[in-house]
């Protein structure tokens, strides 16, 4: 019998996404750059590639920026099956100790010990939820990929203030699936009138790389296709994620969405005459503000021009948080409310009672 000898050096388990970014070479973090992390994303652990892909699948500068981080064909592939490529997206994964005191203070006030951070006792809504504020009367969570599904489901149905919408976000759909899909008309189906609305879903260019592949573009535009042809049969309205798409989301939604359709157009950063088709062509559709409107730039003008009964305030927490804040949750919803004041020419008190007034046409509660 002949054996054959295989060098298994090269499957060793990569551990520089582990790393801190300032523990990264500066080869490295050059790197990352250029796939597009930032150093928040990379701390955040802020997936910005698409996920599951295969190496054989990746451009050739990409897969030499991913040998400059350690990763290799073999590496990559046992991560894609396991389901580990990218499996950050969305969360925080470092335990409590990893912490600075700051960090723990603002986990804190929204509820987290350290058991509950380190996933070591189940979330405790109630007590998150108070730190939100005496005026606190709801909010969405949305479930958009497979790891934040179950999490928006427990959310609604462990809280009479959450709720839930549920999707697949532009950035995973390349895990869309049937599978997928049953996953999120079940969760539709257990939260019942807790489940408010389908998505965040839609069409993200934004990617400075993946964005101008008309490969990954067509990917999204069929899987934007695919989800209004489920939601919109079903009643359910929309939250649409729509970053530098302009042509092909006003394409879709024309050919795909009634012009009575209710839909939240999430914390768009688009221009000015995008919005106003929304606006004009779909009666019911919201603009989105979120904390970037504290950040001064085009999103101030788009807030100046909307008007306020077609507008609502919104966190994208636990990102955008806006200038001055910690961390970003639905209890910065009155700081927000206060520029938008500020930029319109009006009272507090009238921003917060009209997208209130909005947020109740739109979800329901």
């Amino acid at each position: 019998t002949q054996w054959d000898f295989v060098d298994n050096s090269e499957k060793t388990p990569n551990s520089t996404w582990s790393s801190d970014w300032w523990d990264l070479t500066e080869e490295q973090r050059e790197a990352a750059r250029a796939l597009g992390f930032t150093a928040d994303s990379w701390e955040a652990s802020d997936w910005p590639l698409p996920r599951k892909i295969l190496w054989e699948d990746l451009d050739e500068e990409v897969q030499h920026h991913l040998r400059t981080l350690g990763e290799n064909e073999w590496s990559w592939e046992d991560n894609a099956d396991s389901g580990l490529v990218g499996a950050g997206l969305g969360g925080d994964e470092r335990m409590w100790d990893d912490l600075d005191d700051d960090e723990q203070r603002a986990a804190s006030a929204l509820g987290f010990s350290r058991a509950i951070w380190n996933a070591e006792e189940m979330d405790d809504v109630h007590t998150a939820v108070s730190a939100f504020g005496p005026g606190f009367e709801g909010c969405v969570a949305q479930g958009c990929d497979s790891e934040s599904l179950p999490r928006a489901q427990q959310l609604a149905l462990s809280h009479p203030q959450v709720y839930a919408s549920f999707g697949c976000h532009p950035k995973s759909c390349w895990d869309y699936n049937a599978k997928m899909v049953e996953r999120m008309l079940a969760a539709f189906e257990a939260c019942g009138h807790k489940a408010v609305a389908w998505g965040e879903f839609g069409l993200d260019y934004s990617h400075e790389y993946y964005g101008r592949l008309s490969h990954f573009r067509r990917i999204q535009r069929e899987v934007f296709v695919k989800q209004l042809q489920i939601a919109v049969p079903r009643g359910y309205p929309l939250v649409l994620h729509l970053r530098d798409s302009q042509r092909d989301a006003l394409r879709i939604l024309r050919h795909w969405v009634p012009r009575d359709w209710k839909a939240h157009v999430h914390s768009f950063h688009g221009s000015v005459v995008m919005m106003q088709s929304f606006l004009s062509e779909w009666p019911n559709f919201f603009i989105g503000v979120s904390g970037t409107v504290t950040m001064g730039g085009d999103v101030e003008v788009l807030c100046k021009t909307c008007p306020l009964e077609r507008m609502l305030l919104e966190t994208d927490a636990p990102y955008l948080k806006p200038v001055g804040v910690e961390v970003s949750h639905p209890g910065v919803i009155p700081t927000i409310a206060e520029r938008v004041a500020e930029i319109k020419g009006c009272s507090v008190h009238e921003v917060l009672v009209t997208t209130r007034a909005n947020a109740k046409f739109m979800y329901g509660f």
